[in-house]
């Protein structure tokens, strides 16, 4: 939209995200849920001036909500050492 020397520009913008995996590479091979929703807005006003670069002027609001949560339904396989490595991982995280 342009009025004068002004352009306005006005971008909504909305996403979501669903997701649930097993994460293959760690022992135990545990599941991760992932919840991903952002609701984003930018409004931009731009002056022209002659023979030079357009001056912007704008805002941009965001809102977003998530979140992560992994279970672990099999034992931590491998040897003792990664095992015994995990666990002291896993427990220094849930303090």
């Amino acid at each position: 939209m342009e009025s004068g020397d002004w352009e306005y520009i006005a971008t909504p913008y909305f996403r979501e995200v669903n997701m649930n995996f097993v994460q293959h590479f760690l022992p135990g091979q545990p599941i991760e849920d992932t919840k991903h929703g952002k609701l984003w807005y930018s409004a931009c006003r731009l002056q022209r001036f002659a023979r030079s670069s357009p001056s912007p002027w704008g805002i941009d609001a965001e809102n977003t909500d998530g979140s992560l949560k992994q279970d672990q339904p099999n034992p931590t396989t491998g040897s003792l050492f990664v095992r015994k490595r995990y666990h002291r991982v896993c427990t220094m995280i849930m303090r």
